[in-house]
């Protein structure tokens, strides 16, 4: 890697395909591929004369068309690389002419592209290694562990200069495999997905890989760019990268597909790191992943009503449904009212059984032994400004009020994730001053 390119493919030559209203059509290019630094994919595509064939593509520019089209492309380069992507969008398209000919002019970004070896046609099973580049990764030297049979090796730099550049991988090996090659990448882009997940989480900001290398047998079989990175700075991260080859392995090593389908923990995380500009959107954002937890959370858990769900709804409902008519036809209603009343106050009727949010998040906290220390006191106003954005769309922000609650929500939520992932440690507060602080999970 230089410093102006992860990956680049001079002399290119193959067709660009797509599709106006059910005509396929394909003209033939030269290109160019520059993949830079932060993972975007550039196709520089050589000038070409203006032909009735190939002036078709310029209907499908985004800058002549409401409806961006994607376009397919498929080409090879002379050391038998093949490259293939179904997500190539015109960023530019025109014509130069002069007295003599007229010149079309292309450039093209992806938004994936696949390298194969050309002579890779063998899915058969073997040892297999990815290697993924990350954007805005940050871990300190080097941390080797396992994940079942595959071994994870996560490197990176620490307060990297730039965060929208590729500053960490993550390797993950399989010495002996009985998957093919393609079963074993499936396996292993889940596992890595899994692993950015913990390490977004830690580190406060979203990430996901904008490369895969993947190898068979210590040969290169192919390389799959999946555009530029989410970069964004860490916001209120809860875990320090100085202390990730200690802390974060037994995170990701808890953070199994079981975790995840008992708690729902991946979509909390995502949407605790969700960037906003707003703090109402914030706000609403933590509540939403912490909701989100306890309606996992309700659906394995045999008490989630007051009252049994059958029981209520063939004994109690009917008879409160019956008591509700009958009073109804004390009130001067017209029949089509009452009707109306009837049959809309008994869908409410539906709700009376479920446990509160309050009452279920207080649920939630028990069970996966949260600690509350200098929150005890603050759910209610959480769940009282989380109404009154949702429902009225308005929110207390005098005096600073809004943003108290944003930084309490988030730092509830730390806490339930952390709970749920088994932590034991010093961890970083942002709630009233930044705080390195104990925290203990029993269990």
């Amino acid at each position: 890697m230089d410093r102006k390119h992860l990956e680049y493919y001079p002399a290119c030559k193959g067709h660009l395909y797509w599709d106006t209203d059910g005509t396929q059509h394909k003209v033939a290019i030269a290109f160019t591929v520059e993949v830079d630094l932060s993972g975007e994919i550039h196709i520089a595509i050589e000038d070409q004369p203006l032909s009735n064939k190939n002036f078709e593509i310029l209907k499908v520019h985004h800058g002549s068309s409401r409806i961006v089209q994607p376009l397919k492309l498929e080409g090879h380069n002379q050391e038998g690389l093949v490259f293939q992507s179904n997500a190539i969008h015109l960023t530019n398209a025109g014509t130069t002419s002069t007295p003599n000919k007229a010149t079309l002019k292309l450039t093209a970004k992806a938004q994936q592209l696949t390298v194969y070896t050309a002579d890779d046609t063998d899915d058969s099973a073997g040892s297999y290694q990815a290697e993924y580049l990350v954007v805005g990764l940050q871990w300190f030297h080097g941390t080797i562990f396992s994940i079942a049979e595959e071994k994870i090796e996560i490197s990176g730099t620490v307060n990297p200069e730039d965060f929208s550049k590729i500053t960490g991988s993550i390797i993950i090996r399989s010495s002996s495999n009985e998957r093919t090659f393609s079963e074993w990448l499936n396996v292993a882009d889940s596992t890595v997905d899994r692993i950015l997940d913990v390490v977004s989480f830690a580190d406060g900001h979203f990430m996901r890989p904008s490369t895969r290398r993947a190898f068979k047998d210590k040969t290169l079989a192919q390389i799959d760019f999946t555009g530029k990175g989410r970069g964004s700075k860490p916001y209120m991260p809860p875990l320090h990268p100085l202390n990730y080859n200690e802390s974060l392995p037994p995170l990701i090593q808890a953070y199994t597909q079981e975790c995840i389908d008992k708690t729902g923990i991946n979509v909390a995380i995502e949407w605790h790191l969700m960037p906003h500009l707003y703090n109402e959107a914030r706000f609403i954002s933590q509540m939403t992943a912490i909701e989100h937890l306890i309606h996992i959370f309700s659906k394995q858990s045999s008490d989630s009503t007051y009252i049994n769900k059958n029981i209520f709804r063939n004994d109690i409902a009917p008879k409160i449904t019956d008591t509700l008519k009958q009073e109804l036809t004390k009130i001067p209603l017209n029949d089509e009212k009452r009707e109306n009343a009837v049959q809309e106050m008994g869908q409410n009727l539906k709700g009376i059984n479920r446990r509160s949010l309050r009452s279920n998040l207080d649920r939630m906290m028990l069970a996966y032994d949260v600690p509350l220390d200098d929150l005890e006191d603050i759910i209610g106003s959480l769940i009282e400004m989380r109404n009154g954005i949702v429902h009225r769309g308005l929110s207390d922000s005098k005096n600073g009020k809004l943003s108290k609650r944003v930084a309490e929500a988030e730092e509830l939520l730390r806490r339930i994730i952390l709970a749920i992932l088994g932590f034991n440690g010093r961890y970083t507060c942002w709630l009233n001053k930044i705080e390195d602080k104990e925290f203990r999970n029993t269990v």
